[in-house]
């Protein structure tokens, strides 16, 4: 701690003052530290790929040479040349029309669930827990051994009401249904 001399007291700085400063100082510095690994991160794998994306998509370019700059016409190309972008619009607004309601419903219904007396509340507060505990990964491994075409679990509960096996993740018309389910299960 340095020495409060007689002009320091005169201009109001106390050893009270002097601590509050370097604590001050030292506080933002702090901060700083401690945001500096997220915001590198952010900026390194967030940040930087969205630009580059952004930037990109006006350019034709190969991921080794030259970008040549070619503005609108990737877009143009894609909405009049390419026979898979209205099929992945479709999707996609079938994939949101689907999630958000169901998702809204399910989650819903859990919330009435978990607050209301009824019997069997605390095994509902526990499934609805399991997914905060369990890592993602791990979960979906758990809906690959549901889906999978041969001896998953949901084909094989198919088999014992004598229906067919079904390949969720592999049939158009399924797959979507499917990773809505893992949307809404994980």
């Amino acid at each position: 701690m340095a020495q409060v001399s007689a002009t320091d007291v005169q201009r109001g700085w106390s050893v009270q003052t002097e601590r509050l400063y370097w604590r001050r100082k030292w506080g933002f510095l702090l901060v700083y530290l401690f945001i500096g690994p997220w915001l590198i991160s952010f900026i390194l794998f967030d940040a930087l790929p969205i630009v580059s994306g952004f930037y990109h998509s006006f350019t034709k370019w190969n991921a080794m040479g030259e970008a040549e700059w070619v503005g609108m016409s990737n877009f143009v190309e894609a909405v009049n040349r390419d026979s898979l972008f209205w099929k992945s619009v479709t999707n996609t607004l079938y994939y949101i029309g689907a999630s958000v309601p169901l998702g809204i419903i399910l989650a819903f219904g859990l919330a009435l669930m978990l607050n209301a007396s009824i019997r069997g509340q605390g095994a509902y507060r526990t499934i609805y827990y399991l997914p905060s505990v369990v890592p993602t990964v791990a979960s979906v491994i758990v809906w690959i051994f549901i889906f999978e075409p041969r001896r998953g679990i949901l084909n094989w509960g198919l088999e014992l009401v004598g229906l067919p096996q079904v390949r969720w993740l592999s049939r158009p018309d399924w797959a979507l249904w499917a990773e809505l389910a893992l949307l809404i299960g994980v």
